[in-house]
């Protein structure tokens, strides 16, 4: 069938409202869901809202949405797209719809030389067969408050309380400050998003403090100088025996004091919140400073794993990553500097089409040669986003035969070396 792919505009709201219910919300009233997400409608700035219109009908049959991006990597931001809200029909489900509006999604971005696309998916496997790799992580550990790093007798002697700082609930006159204590930690990471005016405008009315309800941010000053801050929903849990928890959604620190002074802050709360959910990344030392690496365990979930392993935290898998055009994505990504190699990658491509290109190391970048390599790397663009997102190595994939390699195998090394980067990480959820 002829379908027809367009944006949509302001007459849409009550037909993408519909398909929003019936993707994600089925016990909610149409009113609820319009209300609740698309108060300012569907045409809103930093976004493209598509929708898949029936030809005959004219009805239309799907959704979803892309949005603007700009992803920190390494000190690099890259211009990227995010996929959101991919949502179907029930009556038109099963008919090859969400995967013929991704493949134009895709092929409009390569043809933009986008370098990158991103997404949090339904179902990771539907999207892998797409090209898209699981690249997101979040560990999350749910610890008594009690259990919590407590500021020591040396921390609170005179000479050291000036330089841990002092915590004040968060003001409207503070937000300046947030953006700029983000972006300097987000430009040293890898994942977090280099937020636009309108990404900062939905954190604002989340947090604001006279408006959010459950929910409160605080921030760590030293002197004049906001060095870290905290973004807190509290709720009260049926799987914890109705016990107020806090939920850590959001925590920036730029220096070690504010790290602790920001978990110490929290284990001050001890008295009123017996329970503190922290999510975080693979690097965080979180879980080695607690005073007892054990979880507060839901109702009806056992303490031990294998014996005297106790239970201490989470893995989630998030979000998805996919590279689009190759030469753009490989030239800007940040590599560590070293010695000199090229390489030539035969990539498997499905959607967009097979490619093969030859890098070399230029200082702290690839750049594209015509010159013969020393090694052939044979990989799908799952796997090279894998590589590129520093998640997992050469060597790894090649031991695993997701990565087929002939030539120099002492270039396995120096791939290992200059693609290396920390886990991906993101605090936005779209």
């Amino acid at each position: 069938m002829d379908w027809l792919l367009r944006p949509v505009n302001p007459n849409d709201l009550d037909a993408i409202t519909r398909l929003n219910r019936l993707a994600f919300a089925l016990t909610r009233s149409d009113a609820e869901v319009a209300q609740t997400w698309f108060p300012e409608g569907v045409v809103l700035p930093g976004r493209t809202r598509w929708a898949v219109v029936h030809p005959k009908r004219s009805t239309l049959v799907a959704t979803y949405a892309e949005l603007d991006l700009q992803i920190c990597c390494l000190g690099q931001v890259l211009p990227a797209i995010g996929l959101s809200g991919v949502a179907v029909a029930p009556e038109w489900r099963g008919q090859g719809i969400a995967h013929w509006m991704l493949e134009e999604s895709l092929g409009r971005a390569q043809r933009q030389k986008i370098p990158l696309m991103m997404l949090y998916p339904f179902q990771h496997g539907f999207y892998r067969r797409l090209g898209w790799a699981w690249v997101g992580q979040l560990w999350q550990y749910a610890i008594a408050t009690v259990h919590l790093p407590q500021q020591s007798p040396r921390d609170s002697s005179a000479s050291l309380t000036t330089q841990l700082g002092s915590i004040h609930p968060l003001r409207e006159q503070d937000w300046a400050a947030i953006k700029q204590t983000y972006q300097q930690v987000a430009l040293q990471k890898q994942g977090w998003l280099q937020r636009a005016d309108w990404q900062w405008e939905q954190h604002r009315q989340t947090y604001h403090p006279l408006q959010a309800a459950g929910k409160a941010g605080w921030c760590y000053w030293q002197g004049d100088r906001l060095l870290g801050y905290l973004f807190v929903a509290f709720q009260e849990r049926s799987d914890y025996g109705g016990q107020i928890v806090a939920i850590v959604q959001e925590w920036v620190a730029i220096t070690p004091d504010a790290y602790r002074g920001l978990l110490y802050f929290l284990r001050g709360l001890k008295d009123k919140v017996p329970l503190i959910i922290w999510s975080t990344d693979a690097s965080d030392p979180f879980p080695h400073l607690l005073q007892q690496q054990e979880r507060v365990l839901p109702q009806g979930m056992e303490r031990n794993l294998q014996g005297f392993y106790h239970r201490l935290g989470e893995l989630g898998s998030g979000f998805m990553w996919r590279l689009v055009h190759l030469p753009t994505a490989l030239t800007l990504r940040p590599i560590q500097p070293g010695a000199s190699f090229r390489l030539k990658l035969c990539v498997e491509d499905a959607i967009l089409g097979n490619q093969t290109l030859t890098v070399e190391t230029y200082g702290d970048r690839l750049v594209l040669t015509d010159k013969p390599a020393l090694a052939t790397a044979k990989l799908t663009v799952e796997a090279l986003t894998i590589l590129y997102s520093g998640i997992r190595s050469w060597s790894d994939l090649i031991w695993t035969g997701e990565v087929g390699w002939s030539g120099d195998p002492g270039l396995v090394v120096q791939c290992d070396r200059a693609w290396r980067a920390p886990t991906p990480f993101c605090w936005d959820l779209f």
